[in-house]
């Protein structure tokens, strides 16, 4: 079964956070600083007629946030479709 939600980005924030460290090996060596982006994102809203007004009908409400290492190409007031489908199993 797959669900698709539609959430705006609402806010970018640029945090200090750790990531994983490795030695020449490929050895797991311990955590180093590493800048981290908080994307939020609230479920999307709009009048009546349009596409959002139909999603709506199934998630009229919800927020996504999002911790990524790289800061992504997305912009805020943009609206992104989230697609959620099992990881093992039926993808129906």
């Amino acid at each position: 079964m797959r669900v698709r939600c539609k959430f705006k980005l609402s806010t970018v924030t640029e945090r200090i956070g750790s990531a994983p460290k490795y030695d020449e090996t490929g050895k797991h060596a311990g955590y180093q600083e590493c800048s981290m982006w908080d994307a939020e994102f609230q479920a999307a809203r709009g009048g009546t007629g349009d596409e959002n007004s139909e999603f709506w009908k199934y998630t009229p409400s919800g927020s996504l946030k999002l911790a990524t290492i790289e800061r992504m190409p997305w912009q805020i007031g943009k609206e992104y479709y989230v697609d959620i489908i099992p990881a093992e199993g039926d993808q129906g």
